[in-house]
């Protein structure tokens, strides 16, 4: 069975070979939804199957302002993993958005934090959070940091992935792709974790599918 992992923000690519398994960061596809689908599409959507390969059902969501996250508990639930990320209201004061984000850590149903502190290179600063807290966190309720290989975010940077990793809080490099030919963007993530000093043991999705499932919290749901 091939394994790659596939990140996708609107649709599910059939994909059967990969040479992204080569190089060692790969051990499953993800389908991952969002961009405003209801949950009745969300359903249909789920219920694609592929008998060449496993497809974790999850979903990208957004944190509000308070922390809370914009798809309500009873479908998270249902779901494989969840990730969670900031996409408005930027600017928010340092604390305001550290709680924010520890907020969201805190619910249950999220798995994985997306491109943790917001920059996009030569266009936007990161916003402002205490980054300490962000990982005592992630280290106290299993929440997974997204090493986010998108070539204009490369978030996390190499300093915050050895921070991570010295914190002992695991991390996902996810490819951010849109469409399919950026896929390829799993080598920036690689590299950049690299970078920071990353280690297989480090990325859960270098990992064998029980191993990862296992750094999962849909245990703690279901």
């Amino acid at each position: 069975m091939t394994t790659v992992i596939v990140y996708i923000k609107t649709n599910l690519l059939s994909i059967t070979e990969s040479r992204f398994a080569k190089n060692n960061c790969s051990s499953l596809p993800f389908a991952s939804l969002g961009c405003g689908m209801n949950e009745e599409e969300n359903a249909a959507f789920f219920a694609v199957k592929n008998n060449t390969f496993r497809i974790l059902k999850g979903a990208e969501t957004n944190i509000l302002n308070d922390g809370k996250i914009d798809i309500k508990d009873e479908a998270l639930k249902k779901l494989d993993y969840v990730i969670a990320g900031i996409h408005s209201s930027l600017k928010m004061e340092k604390s305001k958005m550290t709680e924010r984000i520890i907020r969201a850590m805190k619910n249950p149903n999220v798995d994985i934090i997306s491109h943790p502190t917001g920059r996009i290179l030569k266009a936007r600063d990161e916003y402002q959070i205490d980054f300490d807290k962000i990982l005592r966190a992630a280290k106290e309720y299993n929440v997974i940091l997204e090493i986010n290989a998108f070539p204009a975010r490369l978030d996390l940077n190499d300093q915050n992935i050895r921070r991570a990793k010295s914190a002992g809080v695991k991390m996902a490099i996810n490819t951010d792709a849109h469409k399919k030919d950026q896929l390829r963007f799993i080598e920036f993530g690689i590299a950049q974790a690299r970078r920071g000093w990353a280690e297989k043991e480090d990325i859960i999705n270098t990992q064998p599918l029980e191993k990862l499932l296992a750094e999962f919290r849909f245990a703690e749901r279901k």
